[in-house]
C-alpha cells in the first residue's frame, strides 16, 4: 500500500483499486468474483512453509502446449493473416485462461514467459507436424 497526504496533512493509505472508476467497482462487486485474491502478494513459487509448489504450474504449462498443438496444425494450412489464421492463433487463449482459473493459479509475472513459450512451442510443433505429414504424402484429414 502506498500513502498520500490529503489537504490537511494527514496520511491515508489507499489501494490502487480505489483509483478505478465507480462503474468499474460496481461491476466488479456484482460479478461475485474475489478479484483481490487472484494476484499473489508473494511473487515466488513457495507456499507459507517454503515448500515449492510448482506442480500446478507444470501441469498448466504442459496443457498450454498440448492445447496449442491442433491449432498450430490447423494454422499451417491457412493463408497468413486471413481471418481463420487469426482464429487459429487466438482461439486457445480463452482455453488457457480458463484452465488457469480452474486450477486456481494466481497471476505471477515470473510464470508469464513460461506460458508464452509453451503457447508458441505448441503452435510451432503443430505446424511442423502438418508440414511433415504433407512432405511424407500422408493425408492431412481423416477423410482423405
Amino acid at each position: 500500500m502506498r500513502s498520500r497526504r490529503n489537504c490537511s496533512g494527514c496520511v491515508h493509505s489507499f489501494r490502487p483499486s480505489e483509483a478505478t472508476s465507480g462503474l468499474a467497482r460496481v461491476a466488479l462487486r456484482r460479478s461475485g468474483v474475489d478479484w483481490q485474491s487472484r494476484i499473489d502478494p508473494n511473487p515466488g513459487f513457495a507456499d507459507a512453509r517454503g515448500v515449492l509448489d510448482v506442480a500446478p504450474y507444470v501441469l498448466a504449462i504442459l496443457a498450454t502446449f498440448v492445447v496449442n498443438l491442433p491449432f498450430g496444425y490447423w494454422r499451417a494450412s491457412l493463408r497468413k493473416f486471413s481471418p481463420a489464421w487469426f482464429v487459429a492463433i487466438h482461439a486457445p487463449v480463452p482455453l488457457v485462461i480458463g484452465l488457469r482459473f480452474a486450477l486456481g493459479l494466481p497471476f505471477r509475472w515470473s510464470a508469464v514467459p513460461l506460458f508464452v513459450a509453451a503457447y508458441f512451442a505448441g503452435q510451432f510443433v503443430g505446424s511442423r507436424w502438418r508440414l511433415r505429414r504433407l512432405a511424407a504424402g500422408a493425408p492431412t484429414h481423416p477423410a482423405d
